[in-house]
């Protein structure tokens, strides 16, 4: 493996688990909220979640939720609520080298897809008479766009925040040095998971009768909205598939405005923290942290959930 693959996997396919630091909610934080464990195989790793839910959940459908880089389901844990609240029962799942669920690390990046059509045929083995919809964040939302190219028979997908492909994810960050090494860093992801791209993405979007919603910031600094968003909607014309495009969120616009100024701070302050404090201790980490009001931080954004709301629900306006 050369030196350039080698390097791009220190740097992203590690094992993620949850920072001793942060605030990570739990559903025994919200009322009436259930959980039941749930767990299925990808290859020689477990992946766990589980259902959330309320009694008497009203709903004919299954919310399969899918997380993003950098920790598991409980980064979410308020958005899966918002789901459960409004009468879903949602899966959601860590993938593979990610917190519950077994391995060394994330094996690549489009992994998350790999994982993603093994937790639809487990909640179909589940649930075999309800109907199925996605929803992901980042590197969850790459899945959930995805997802209709290899299983038919999703009734929707909301994708967040994500990127194409890995291709693409790539030459948006070319302009960071990757621009000499990109072709490496391709070839890498291409034979880790080579079933990704026999199938033409915007050829699938144009012709599947899932229906759609994309999501995403143009200045999102993380998935950048040239190298995702605005070619998709150069290129996808069919009516299933619909845009809100927002502008000062970044890579979270299911929050709040202030919610996103809060946690762009939080970032700021534990950059400079780590440069100064380069041998620091989760102990020292949790006090750095101590006065955030976490509540604020992950304020999520109610007109764009009743956003998505209203087209899982299948409403027209």
């Amino acid at each position: 493996m050369s030196l350039v693959v080698n390097m791009y996997k220190s740097k992203i396919i590690n094992r993620y688990d949850e920072l001793p630091f942060l605030k990570y909610f739990h559903y025994t934080d919200f009322k009436g909220v259930k959980f039941k464990e749930g767990s299925f195989r990808v290859k020689n790793n477990i992946v766990n979640g589980g259902f959330f839910y309320k009694d008497g959940f009203k709903r004919n459908k299954i919310i399969i939720f899918v997380h993003g880089i950098g920790g598991g389901y409980s980064s979410y844990t308020k958005e899966i609520i918002n789901l459960v609240y409004h009468g879903y029962k949602v899966f959601a799942f860590d993938h593979v080298g990610c917190c519950s669920s077994t391995g060394d690390d994330i094996i690549s990046m489009g992994e998350s897809l790999t994982n993603l059509i093994e937790a639809v045929n487990y909640v179909k083995s589940v649930y075999p008479k309800k109907k199925i919809s996605v929803v992901g964040h980042s590197w969850g939302g790459f899945a959930s766009l995805n997802i209709c190219a290899h299983v038919k028979d999703i009734e929707s997908f909301v994708d967040i925040s994500g990127f194409i492909n890995t291709d693409y994810l790539i030459d948006g960050y070319a302009k960071y040095g990757l621009n000499l090494v990109k072709g490496k860093v391709k070839e890498f992801e291409r034979k880790a998971n080579p079933y990704i791209f026999e199938k033409d993405i915007f050829e699938e979007l144009n012709k599947t009768k899932t229906r759609g919603l994309i999501i995403h910031d143009e200045l999102d600094n993380m998935v950048f909205y040239d190298y995702s968003t605005k070619i998709l909607k150069e290129k996808i014309t069919n009516p299933k598939i619909k845009f809100i495009i927002t502008n000062g969120k970044y890579h979270n616009p299911y929050l709040t405005f202030d919610a996103v100024k809060k946690l762009l701070e939080l970032e700021q302050r534990y950059d400079k923290f780590s440069k100064e404090n380069k041998d620091a201790t989760d102990k020292e980490k949790i006090k750095l942290f101590k006065d955030v009001d976490w509540d604020k931080v992950t304020e999520d954004d109610l007109d764009i959930w009743e956003e998505i709301f209203m087209f899982l629900d299948n409403v027209k306006k």
